[in-house]
């Protein structure tokens, strides 16, 4: 509420212990607006109490809920469109339980959340370029030139070795980023030759072609050409970006350039050597593509290779699921059908047979879903803290909806407050022990994704996990890696 001026005046006037002269005509127009902002903010007390008694009453809700579930468990419990394809036979015994790992004490998690971005990916440390450069690419990942310069000058490498190059490169991205252009060209040029067969090689190339063309928009195509084709680098990654964008502008409705375009967009993702900004405006370009190529049910793709099928009479999603062995949940996605499954003689629907994989990056906190190969969805995930999130390779076994939770042998059923696991449960095969498994589930404790607070399982938002549900066989495969 907006404090009036001569509020203490107003105070004295209303309370009686000042007389208002009946000849002062500004002292009656400070009385009229004294009770109207008074009125004005009893009104407001009274009008948002529901709501705040409301939000409040849910606060303590879940706050009882984790506190209930931290007690009954030997470790703390750590907080951790789509349309539903029709639910699963849950199997016998306790299979839908989140690892366990009693060595690690999860931290403190607030009930109260509000999901997070889908874009929101975190600062990134390139995890192939450790030690002493780690605050420099974390620098120039988040677009802070200034702090990759300040932390260069704490560095000073042996003349000549591969560590001296390296931080010439580095010095030179981070005045080019600051539009020093000349001098980062001095950085970059010295090492210009050196072949794109080397990441060193490959950046310094990039770099000094920005560096002579003044801006990267004005590069030869036969140069981002030439650096792309080198080693995976941050030079390579944004050739490939920029002539992903400009693939996409002269592509007009032309749809294999586009899926040109779209591949160059997958390329400079999955390279994983983008800065934060440019890898969010790719992934943005990519998601926008891949809606308009390859999950619009009227269009027909080549990477991957769809196939369409026009409803004969006694046909029924089931049926046509496996005669072209996909699974029934992504027909409703990519053909938009309702929650009963319902098609229609005459009908067409589009298909996406091969094989699926869903990729876990540790380091990134995302989850990025391909079939054969291409690009279909990237997700934030949240994962358990250190190793609890253990690499490797898993294959999806069980798929349920509205998992109950088993934990410590108690059955925690859906849509308790205890109950952490969301509204989906897909569980990796050879990972149950006595009770406990990995597998990845929904959330009721959205805040903490992306984040490492879960024990072990790799966690999503549940409309997230709703869409990866339906596009995940059962038999798909998951990778979890670095």
């Amino acid at each position: 509420m907006a404090v009036w001026k001569d509020d203490k005046v107003a105070t004295e006037i209303l309370s009686g212990r000042a007389v208002l002269p009946r000849s002062n005509f500004k002292f009656y127009v400070m009385l009229t607006l004294a009770l109207a902002a008074t009125a004005g903010a009893v009104y407001g007390v009274f009008m948002r109490r529901p709501k705040n008694l409301a939000a409040a009453s849910r606060e303590v809700n879940a706050e009882k809920a984790v506190e209930t579930a931290k007690a009954a468990a030997p470790a703390p419990v750590a907080p951790a469109a789509p349309v539903l394809p029709a639910p699963i036979a849950k199997p016998a015994g306790p299979a839908r339980v989140e690892a366990v790992v009693p060595s690690v004490t999860q931290p403190a998690v607030n009930p109260k959340t509000t999901p997070k971005p889908a874009s929101s990916i975190g600062t990134f440390v390139d995890p192939d370029k450790g030690g002493k450069f780690s605050k420099v690419y974390a620098a120039l990942n988040s677009g802070k030139s200034d702090a990759a310069l300040d932390a260069l000058k704490t560095i000073t490498p042996a003349g000549g070795s591969p560590e001296s190059k390296e931080a010439l490169v580095l010095e030179g991205r981070a005045l080019l980023a600051q539009g020093k252009i000349e001098d980062a060209r001095k950085k970059f040029e010295p090492l210009a030759f050196a072949g794109t067969e080397s990441e060193i090689g490959a950046d310094a190339l990039f770099g000094n072609y920005v560096c002579q063309a003044g801006v990267l928009q004005r590069c030869r195509d036969s140069e981002l050409d030439q650096v792309r084709g080198g080693a995976n680098s941050w030079g390579a990654a944004s050739a490939a970006l920029e002539e992903a964008r400009r693939a996409e502008q002269s592509a007009g409705s032309d749809v294999a350039a586009l899926e040109k375009a779209r591949a160059l967009y997958q390329q400079a993702l999955d390279s994983g050597k983008l800065e934060q900004a440019d890898e969010e405006k790719c992934l943005a370009r990519l998601t926008d593509l891949t809606n308009k190529i390859i999950l619009d049910p009227k269009a027909a793709c080549t990477m991957p290779k769809s196939v369409f099928h026009k409803v004969e009479p006694g046909d029924g999603v089931e049926r046509i699921a496996k005669k072209y062995k996909v699974n029934q949940g992504q027909l409703k996605v990519l053909n938009r059908l309702n929650d009963k499954m319902i098609v229609r003689q005459g009908q067409t629907l589009k298909m996406l047979p091969g094989d699926v994989l869903y990729k876990v990056n540790r380091t990134k906190l995302t989850g990025t879903l391909y079939i054969d190969g291409v690009f279909i969805r990237r997700y934030p995930v949240g994962i358990g803290p250190g190793d609890a999130t253990p690499v490797g390779a898993y294959v999806v076994e069980r798929k349920t909806t509205n998992p109950d939770w088993y934990y410590d042998g108690k059955r925690i059923g859906y849509g308790d407050p205890q109950n952490i696991l969301g509204t989906r449960w897909m569980a990796f095969a050879g990972t149950d022990t006595h009770g406990a498994g990995l597998g990845i589930h929904g959330t009721s404790l959205p805040d903490s994704v992306p984040g490492r607070e879960s024990k072990g399982c790799v966690r999503m938002h549940n409309p997230d996990v709703e869409e990866l549900y339906d596009l995940m066989p059962q038999g798909g495969k998951v990778e979890i890696a670095d």
